[in-house]
């Protein structure tokens, strides 16, 4: 059996799979170095759109024939060689039984190697089957982390052998006989708003033309993207095939389009008499792009890809309870839909870019769209922190552009950052406003700017322009106590991205005297939370450093994932289970990643991915973990 690499017609690459007994041994585990990680930036890094290389398919070579045997369990196939197969007794329900030396399994199929960004064939090595299939729809729905996005990518995008089913595996008749695990995988990372990366393996899946669930999870891709010519096209051929309303409306809407509009409303009226339950939103926008009196949409609790695009066809303007429900790529579809109301679209194109559905470069150019008069942009800092809302923060973002004077530049950039953090979207505003923050320099005369700088900077880990603000800082420690404690607050920080700070040889005591002094009723949760994050990323501590922290024992109240959880991760990482151990460092953290965890998982977590080699995420984890603690 070999795994190939198909590179659109050039030559494969293999990797020969032994078998011996009823084990699949692989070749050397896949290397898991910094370098491949893409988890920080200045790393691989696997990209949304259209940058995920060919598919790669898994295509073992035929297995040998083998004799008839009279035994029971001869109708039984297993993954090993002939004389290793094992006498099962008879089922008392259906069984599920896999052949996965004799033919491919289109599960396996990814868009990811190892040489660029995978994790390897047998990265599910030691997991059940069984597990998989129950973990994989508990991943969340949207991911505000840039750190779990860049990690989910890379477990549901490899190219890997997924395990067979244990012998004997039953299934309950009511059920499916299995789960289409290609087509989960697509689900959930269009769901996550990571749409190139679903397309891309959407159409690698050898099923992609038979599979109902990829058929319609491609249209709706299509649809998302605005390309009305493909999902018409695809919904033709699909027509008469799949019967499912989906179908039907598609169709109703790609004749209209097409100019077929008598038959496309007179298709649609006889739609409505056969089901039960009406569609009024589907109804009034037909009658709409049909030139008929139509009924005004004025709500959408329950937006679909092809009610958005039928909006935009039509020129309704989008309701603005449809951003309540609407799933990260229908955000994105919200935010460049030119029919949308501004302040909406300024809404979705924040909560998009919040879950990685668009870039900050295309957020930002949607603040740049947005109108001001000259008075507000020369009134920016005082309206900014009076309206705390996407137009007072693309009002910021305008009048930072604007400012040439380097010293007025900083101020916006040091207000926009400041509101952020209490607003809990720090790390965004400091991505959308990177551009500027680069046009400044650490030679200006900026002191009381440069520790708000280095700590963005570090934030979206830029380590190297945030070293150059802090020796700035570090030539006027002298001459400015002010500057002193600036320095100071940034040690932990410095530390967490890979830094080792020696400006002071007192610097860790300088670090919780500053704290302290900043914020005394938080500064002993962000120490605690530092030590625990040093720890977890096996960061050498002094003695006395904690031994100075021990006072009276303070109990707290916490609230934790279920022990099993925290036991399985323990369990897989110790195991060196690499995507299990990333499958459950996912679901644990879940939409707001570490911020809605206690710092105590959030260790656990970070020490569970150094133990499977994911060090560069680890460390990017941590350092979130710290920003939104305030450190």
């Amino acid at each position: 059996m070999t795994v190939s690499h198909a590179s659109r017609g050039r030559a494969a690459l293999r990797y020969p799979i032994v078998l011996m007994g009823v084990a699949i041994l692989l070749g050397a585990t896949p290397g898991l170095a910094d370098n491949h990680q893409g988890g920080t930036r200045g790393t691989s890094q696997v990209h949304d759109a259209d940058q995920n290389g060919p598919p790669l398919r898994l295509t073992p070579r035929p297995a040998p024939e083998t004799k008839p045997s009279s035994s029971p369990a001869s109708s039984i196939e297993s993954t090993t060689v002939q004389k290793d197969r094992l006498a099962l007794q008879p089922p008392t329900g259906p069984v599920v039984t896999v052949d996965h030396l004799e033919t491919p399994d289109p599960e396996s199929v990814g868009t990811l190697d190892e040489n660029s960004g995978g994790l390897g064939v047998d990265m599910w090595a030691g997991t059940p089957r069984e597990f998989i299939e129950r973990m994989l729809p508990r991943l969340p729905d949207r991911l505000a982390s840039p750190t779990l996005r860049r990690l989910v990518r890379r477990l549901l995008l490899t190219t890997a052998i997924m395990p067979s089913y244990a012998a004997g595996h039953l299934v309950d008749a009511k059920r499916d006989v299995k789960l289409s695990l290609i087509a989960t995988r697509v689900e959930r990372l269009r769901t996550m708003g990571l749409v190139g990366a679903a397309t891309a393996l959407l159409d690698a899946a050898p099923t992609r033309d038979d599979d109902p669930l990829l058929l319609r999870l491609k249209v709706e891709n299509l649809l998302i993207g605005d390309d009305l010519g493909g999902a018409c096209a695809e919904a033709h051929r699909q027509q008469g095939r799949v019967d499912d309303i989906f179908w039907q409306q598609a169709v109703i809407y790609c004749r209209i389009l097409k100019g077929e509009v008598a038959e496309g409303a007179l298709d649609a009226s006889l739609l409505a008499e056969s089901i039960v339950e009406t569609d009024p939103v589907f109804t009034a926008i037909v009658d709409k792009l049909s030139g008929n009196p139509s009924e005004p949409v004025g709500s959408m609790l329950a937006p679909t890809p092809l009610r958005l695009s039928m909006l935009r066809s039509a020129n309704l303007p989008v309701p603005a309870d449809a951003l309540g429900t609407a799933s990260s790529p229908l955000l994105r579809m919200i935010a460049v839909s030119p029919n949308a109301p501004l302040n909406i679209r300024l809404e979705a194109a924040e909560r998009a870019a919040r879950y990685g559905a668009i870039t900050p470069e295309r957020l930002a150019q949607i603040y740049a769209a947005t109108e001001f008069t000259p008075t507000s942009l020369d009134n920016a800092l005082s309206l900014a922190r009076e309206d705390r809302t996407p137009r007072g923060r693309a009002l910021l973002y305008q009048a930072g552009l604007a400012n040439s004077v380097p010293a007025m530049r900083a101020e916006v950039l040091k207000t926009a950052f400041d509101l952020a953090r209490e607003g809990g979207h720090y790390d965004l505003a400091v991505s959308v406003h990177e551009p500027i923050l680069h046009s400044l320099s650490p030679t200006m005369p900026l002191p009381w700017f440069a520790a708000s700088a280095a700590r963005a900077l570090y934030s979206i880990d830029r380590p190297i322009p945030a070293r150059s603000w802090l020796a700035s800082l570090q030539t006027q420690v002298l001459t400015d106590d002010t500057v002193k404690s600036a320095i100071g607050s940034l040690w932990a920080l410095a530390r967490l991205a890979g830094d080792t700070p020696s400006y002071e040889d007192d610097a860790e005591a300088q670090w919780r005297a500053t704290l302290k002094d900043m914020d005394s009723e938080q500064a002993q949760r962000r120490i605690n939370a530092a030590y625990i994050l040093f720890a977890a990323l096996g960061e050498p501590l002094s003695d006395a450093g904690w031994r100075a922290e021990i006072g009276d024992l303070q109990r707290r109240n916490a609230v934790l994932p279920d022990a099993m959880y925290r036991y399985a991760l323990a369990n897989a990482a110790q195991a060196r289970r690499v995507a299990e151990t990333l499958l459950l460092t996912l679901v644990i953290l879940g939409e707001n990643g570490p911020a809605d965890v206690d710092i105590i998982v959030v260790g656990e977590i970070v020490s569970a991915l150094r133990a499977v080699g994911f060090l560069d995420g680890a460390r990017a984890l941590a350092m979130e973990m710290a920003m939104s603690l305030g450190l």
